[in-house]
């Protein structure tokens, strides 16, 4: 038996869907309302991690973009809860969105928390980071833009660490594998209680 609440998907009239948006490029000024930085989650699921960003850094605005309207729907509800002015949701794939929809140095750092890491050989092509992503990703980033990656998976960490060692734009950091930011999620949590390892890292501009 479930005790989730059925999904109330008037909650998504305002939220932008990739697949219906007819316009070349996505003003984030005009969404928001404002030019605060933006800061932006790839995967951003229920709106766990994001909405607790939200929540304590009310100078910054916040965006969500997650393939599933479910999702968007219970981030909704989130933001409603809390009376959030500073957060906004895209329904759709991160790199179209990145490479057709958002202006020049318009992000300030991007978040990406246990994404699917595809881990047989003939799927890795499915997944996110390639060197085309870190072409857009360098494009839409500020210049002292960030952005944050944590696996589960140690396959897909080296990966990442390959292609960043071949690419033009970026600096790779690894960080701290404890730090409670990365189990907000309910993948991090979820993965924490099965005492997996965190491979997080990020990339800064050169």
């Amino acid at each position: 038996m479930s005790f989730l609440s059925p999904y109330d998907y008037t909650l998504l009239e305002k939220v932008i869907k990739l697949k219906e948006y007819d316009k070349e490029k996505i003003d984030l000024e005009d969404y928001f309302g404002n030019n605060n930085p933006v800061v932006v989650e790839i995967g951003c699921g229920n709106g766990h991690f994001l909405i607790e960003k939200a929540k304590q850094e009310g100078s910054k605005n916040f965006l969500g973009i997650d393939l599933k309207k479910n999702r968007i729907t219970r981030c909704r509800e989130k933001e409603e809860k809390y009376g959030l002015t500073n957060i906004r949701w895209i329904i759709g794939d991160a790199f179209p969105l990145f490479d057709k929809y958002l202006y020049d140095k318009q992000i300030s750092s991007i978040y990406m928390f246990f994404p699917d890491p595809w881990p047989k050989k003939r799927h890795h092509k499915r997944r996110l980071f390639q060197k085309e992503f870190l072409t857009v990703l360098n494009r839409i980033l500020a210049n002292d833009g960030i952005f944050y990656f944590v696996t589960d998976h140690k396959d897909y960490y080296e990966w990442c660490k390959e292609i960043t060692s071949e690419n033009e734009y970026f600096i790779f950091k690894e960080l701290e594998s404890e730090n409670e930011e990365y189990i907000v999620s309910v993948f991090g949590q979820r993965w924490k209680r099965e005492g997996r390892e965190f491979y997080p890292f990020l990339l800064k501009k050169k």
